[in-house]
């Protein structure tokens, strides 16, 4: 007869029982209790963590079932509910197909240890379910994947048409700049000295010949103040369209290179996006 370890509800005494009896009677205090087998307590804790679980992925609460099936999973390995629990949450009860390829492989081995410790009836059930999932994902991996390779191809002769483009829209602008006269001022100061020498020709070869030292003086100097003026008023018009022309084109320039910046960096971004759905997609 086997006997098992047992303590008295009431007073705490240590007792040894039958362990084929379901009731005893403590011999100290006189108090009846029922013998709670620990076979029966684990079985129903068991249960009342794949209930737990299953009511939270009921409620869509994935988070508390997943903790409640780790639970289960790590306490009673041999229990096929455990591991299946942990497909049906991290799967979210099989209705997220958006999931990586590393996370379908988790998954996939969840559910390798749920078959491995199931009947061959709870084998054949969870079999056709998580197989059409999977088959599923793989195949909505697949679109993502080939979608995302036929996008970067597309991406990259866009970008190497736009970022041409570009270029040589500031090439063609960088020589209009450089062919630019400089300050048309400059130009002038040499037409002015031409100018005046060739009036002093001419006054001195006119009929001014007949006046005295200090009349010429006066007309030459006349003269020379008008030519100033001229040239002067001329030089300040000509400076002003060419900074106006120049500083137009500066701010083209400076447009088409903020152009520029922003097409390769949404090249990148769209880039990395791509290859990060990729990625995702793994080996499929």
């Amino acid at each position: 007869m086997a006997m098992i370890s047992a303590v008295c509800t009431q007073c705490g005494a240590r007792l040894e029982i039958n362990s084929e009896k379901e009731s005893a009677i403590c011999p100290y205090c006189d108090t009846p209790f029922l013998i709670e087998k620990k076979t029966d307590k684990l079985k129903s804790e068991a249960d009342n963590l794949a209930k737990s679980g299953d009511t939270f992925l009921t409620l869509k609460e994935y988070s508390a079932a997943r903790g409640k099936f780790e639970m289960l999973s790590n306490k009673f390995p041999y229990d096929y509910r455990g591991w299946w629990g942990l497909v049906k949450t991290d799967s979210k009860n099989f209705t997220d197909f958006g999931i990586s390829k590393m996370k379908l492989d988790e998954i996939n081995q969840f559910y390798s240890k749920a078959s491995t410790v199931a009947t061959v009836a709870q084998r054949n059930e969870m079999q056709h379910q998580f197989e059409n999932y999977y088959a599923d994902v793989c195949s909505e991996l697949s679109k993502i994947k080939t979608a995302a390779y036929s996008r970067l191809n597309q991406l990259e002769k866009e970008h190497g048409h736009n970022k041409a483009d570009l270029l040589n829209q500031i090439n063609l602008l960088t020589k209009q700049k450089n062919n630019l006269d400089k300050m048309p001022s400059k130009k002038l100061d040499k037409g002015l000295i031409i100018r005046y020498i060739g009036m002093i020709i001419i006054i001195g070869n006119s009929s001014l010949n007949n006046l005295d030292g200090g009349t010429i003086f006066v007309v030459l100097l006349v003269a020379g103040v008008i030519t100033w003026l001229i040239h002067h008023i001329c030089g300040m018009k000509l400076d002003s369209n060419f900074r106006k022309k120049n500083s137009e084109i500066n701010e083209q320039i400076r447009l088409l290179q903020g152009q520029l910046e922003a097409e390769e960096k949404h090249y990148r971004d769209e880039t990395n996006s791509l290859y990060a759905q990729i990625k995702k997609a793994g080996n499929v």
